[in-house]
């Protein structure tokens, strides 16, 4: 039982870094792209969580 939690904690953990570094990427991409700072950052926002949602979805 043990074992299987610590490798949850480690994918959640790994997602949610995974999570940081893509939306750090998708605001950089995107003010290249565009002006409006609310836009970038609500879609950034929306990447954050998704990716966060599927790595707790995995674990």
């Amino acid at each position: 039982m043990l074992p299987n939690f610590l490798v949850a904690v480690v994918v959640v953990i790994f997602f949610a870094l995974l999570a940081k570094l893509t939306r750090s990427l998708f605001k950089r991409l995107m003010k290249r792209i565009t002006d409006n700072v609310s836009l970038t950052s609500l879609m950034g926002s929306v990447l954050y969580l998704t990716v966060l949602a599927l790595g707790a979805f995995i674990a």
